[in-house]
């Protein structure tokens, strides 16, 4: 049976979905669910009836429905909202909304002959496409990891569900799975025995569980557990192949994210963490038995800090991933038995995670940002090879204990920039846009794109069919905010390499300035000169400095922050509440009662005019919006989902979550 939906050939024998963009072939439930829809089309369906109709009464989760939802919307190309092809309905199940129509003889043999004119333009594209790939292959060859000795590739999924899906481990004897997911009510952690596809959630879903980690004889797991500004490593122990119930193992810092990794000996637990939310990682041990903690001798914290850690199994050393300047990252090998350091590799871009490779001379870690390769390199020689290459990012790489495999978190993530709560499908793509950031004047929005594969700089404006990109001087930065200029002539950028400005008229880079330490609030302070915030020691200092990075000074010593417009000035004291150029407090004397005075790098509190914005601290979908004579104003709901936002002339631009999806991934070399 052959179907039509849409512009889509459906062949129902073979499972194939033909278009202009080429041929998918379904897998085998996917292919009967498909069919199932198309001969109820335009009808509400519950997931009863799907699981008595096409798993034939068989018991299965929700998640299991979910995730073949999830393949046929990826198949059908129908991932963005409003949907194309399948609807949710809520409280019962699914809508199939696309017109659908079986094709007769007739439109068959049209059909195939179309068909062979679409295989023949396809076959002209790809080797148009192929001759392109090897022009940039041998162009660019020089300054990208070796790839010509990394063997077929070959991965396999290991858990691939609807719900969010990282931080795997997979234990030595390569039965018990666990990982952090996440749901409504926030991140548990996850458990599932392979061989027996049983599975089970063994932390507390009141709390966020995080970083879950076996012991290497598998008879404890153990993971960060944070509920209400609370921190606690928590650990489970093994028995007769069941969890038992966690127990409370060390409190931690809150503010601070860590990775574990066990003594060949399971006695000592490493970890990293830091003692406040702006200060560098640095790493320690716990005895298990004897529950005391030490800090272990490792290089001086800057920027990051010594933020990653791994432990080989046979030798014990510790492999610490150390970023003392922004944007750069060194691998540091840690003895604990002699409580000494050495510098064992350095990188020229910024890596999040790093392990040991299954040879004890080779470190796998993640290719630059945004991380679509999983790389090994040979510390010794400097020497790299392609291990992975996905279309979605890659992180948190983990041995498998076979001597030849890794694991990793395989994801996508789509941001939208929403303007004045409409949607504009206009300039947003199927990946992540985001950092929205409106002109002085309201009519154009900078944002960061990923549709090229990298971070670039977009304009759009908003009224007009302008839609150019600004070209970053290297393809591995993170950008953390964007501003225009008093004049609408630059764009400032703040990345975890440096500040770069743009010029808009040009299209092109005025000037790079490097920072020694990480920048905080990067912003204009005057036509051509920027402000920023550091943290030093534990407080914040402000400094000024000309756009060709000159003339640096420290100002305002008594404040973090300073956010200036030409005619208005505001500051954040050293405890981040809202400060007037006239000296008064806003706070919740006044009704302004801010939170989240930074996202990221960037500062949430806005001005525009003579009107001050911020995040209400009593509900995070709010915004706050105060003026000298009238006070404060709530403007419920308006930041619901939203991750970013800019005001301009009264116009907000804001990113709200489209899509994410993220798979455990294996190697099966």
């Amino acid at each position: 049976m052959r179907w039509q939906i849409a512009d889509i050939e459906y062949v129902q024998e073979r499972g194939t979905l033909t278009s202009a963009a080429g041929e998918v072939v379904l897998e085998p439930k996917a292919n009967a669910l498909l069919t199932y829809l198309c001969t109820h089309s335009h009808e509400d369906l519950s997931r009863d009836q799907l699981m008595q109709d096409v798993w034939l009464g068989q018991i299965v989760s929700d998640n299991a429905i979910n995730r073949v939802i999830v393949q046929l919307r990826k198949a059908l190309g129908d991932e963005q909202t409003p949907r194309k092809f399948i609807a949710t309905v809520p409280k019962l199940g699914y809508r199939f909304i696309a017109d659908v129509k079986k094709l007769e003889a007739k439109q068959l043999e049209t059909a195939a002959a179309d068909e062979s004119n679409t295989k023949q333009r396809i076959g002209l594209m790809m080797l148009l496409g192929l001759l392109f790939v090897l022009v940039l292959f041998f162009l660019f060859r020089g300054n990208t990891p070796d790839s010509s000795n990394s063997g077929n590739q070959k991965l396999a999924p290991l858990s691939r569900l609807s719900n969010w899906q990282f931080e795997a481990d997979l234990s030595d004897d390569q039965q018990l799975l666990v990982y952090s997911m996440s749901l409504d009510q926030g991140n548990v952690l996850h458990l599932t025995n392979l061989q027996s596809q049983s599975a089970s959630i063994v932390s507390n879903p009141s709390g966020d569980a995080y970083a879950g980690h076996w012991s290497h004889a598998g008879d404890k797991l153990v993971y960060q557990f944070i509920k209400d500004g609370q921190c606690e490593f928590h650990q489970v122990s093994m028995l007769d192949g069941q969890p038992q119930p966690p127990e409370v193992l060390q409190t931690c810092v809150a503010d601070s994210y860590t990775t574990f990794a066990f003594s060949p000996d399971d006695q000592i637990l490493y970890f990293v963490e830091r003692q406040g939310l702006y200060l560098p990682y640095e790493i320690f041990a716990l005895d298990i038995e004897q529950q005391n903690k030490w800090r272990l001798s490792q290089p001086l914290p800057g920027s990051l800090g010594a933020h990653y850690l791994d432990v080989d199994p046979g030798s014990g050393s510790i492999l610490l991933v150390v970023e003392s300047t922004p944007g750069q990252s060194n691998l540091f090998v840690l003895d604990a038995a002699d409580n000494s350091f050495e510098k064992l590799f350095e990188f020229d871009y910024r890596i999040s995670s790093a392990i040991w490779g299954h040879d004890n001379s080779t470190v796998v870690h993640q290719g630059k940002h945004p991380s679509y390769e999983l790389i090994e390199t040979n510390w010794r020689t400097g020497e790299s090879r392609v291990l992975v290459s996905d279309s979605r990012r890659i992180t948190h790489p983990k041995r498998i204990n076979n001597g030849k495999d890794y694991l990793f978190t395989s994801y996508l993530n789509n941001l939208d920039i929403i303007i004045e709560g409409e949607e504009s499908g206009s300039f947003n793509s199927t990946v992540m846009d985001y950092l929205p950031s409106l002109s002085r004047d309201g009519q154009r929005l900078a944002f960061i794109s990923k549709r090229s594969g990298y971070s670039k700089v977009w304009i759009k404006g908003l009224d007009s069919d302008e839609l150019i990109s600004i070209e970053p001087d290297d393809t591995g930065r993170t950008f953390y905010s964007l501003e225009w200029s008093y004049d609408d002539r630059y764009i400032l950028a703040n990345t975890n390499r440096g500040v770069i400005i743009f010029e808009i008229e040009t299209q092109s880079i005025v000037n790079t300035i490097q920072m020694e330490e990480q920048a905080y609030a990067v912003l204009w302070s005057d036509q051509d000169r920027l402000s920023y915030s550091v943290h030093r020691d534990g407080d914040w200092s402000i400094y000024q400095a000309d756009m060709d990075g000159g003339n640096r000074e420290q100002v305002e010593t008594e404040y973090a922050f300073m956010k200036r417009e030409s005619s208005n000035t505001i500051y954040l004291d050293q405890e981040l509440n809202v400060v007037l150029e006239s000296g008064e407090l806003l706070g919740e004397s006044n009704g302004f009662q801010c939170t989240r005075p930074l996202v990221r790098k960037q500062l949430s509190v806005q001005l525009d005019g003579d009107h001050i914005y911020c995040l209400d601290a009593t509900e995070r979908a709010n915004l706050l919006r105060w003026q000298a004579g009238e006070g404060f104003t709530q403007l419920p709901g308006v930041l619901e989902g939203a991750h970013y936002y800019s005001v301009k002339n009264s116009r907000l631009a804001k990113t709200n979550q489209q899509n994410a999806y993220s798979d455990i991934m294996r190697t099966d070399f």
